[in-house]
């Protein structure tokens, strides 16, 4: 390239820098992307480390025995010994509510288990099946209360 020729080149790179001014675009990009990092780590400084509790629960139950879960096959009158010691077991873990229905589909036989075998393994049909449990067994209390009574 000539003198003449770079100098021509000079101007017309010299003319572009003016109309694309790329050169303080891209400056001004790297100078808000430090911003940002610089921002990110105040705010992640900022933010306090909470440990996940139910890692820790689900990792200490690993450490458990396992234990016997009671059955119920419709006897009114135990139905508060099985619900308390389901309750200990599995209702009060920090499972999901489709697990909590086949743990107690696995708990239950005759009438109880054929009152909620046709619902589907889902979180809703837990609460579903302890509410048909919890109907059925009012209903037998208030017959036997009745039947005692004559």
């Amino acid at each position: 390239m000539t003198g003449n020729e770079r100098i021509q080149d000079n101007t017309e790179y010299d003319a572009f820098i003016v109309a694309v001014p790329f050169v303080k675009t891209l400056s001004d990009l790297r100078r808000y992307l430090r911003s940002i990092r610089s921002q990110r780590r105040l705010l992640e400084a900022a933010i306090p480390v909470i440990e996940n509790n139910n890692t820790h629960i689900t990792s200490s139950l690993v450490h458990l025995p396992k234990t016997q879960l009671p059955t119920f096959s419709g006897d009114c009158v135990a139905f508060l010994s099985f619900w308390n010691t389901f309750k200990a077991g599995v209702h009060d873990l920090p499972i999901s509510d489709s697990i909590k229905f086949t743990y107690l589909k696995q708990c239950l036989s005759g009438s109880p288990l054929t009152l909620i075998s046709s619902l589907p393994v889902t979180d809703e049909s837990y609460e579903s099946a302890l509410e048909l449990l919890r109907k059925i067994m009012i209903i037998q209390m208030k017959w036997l209360d009745h039947y005692t009574i004559l």
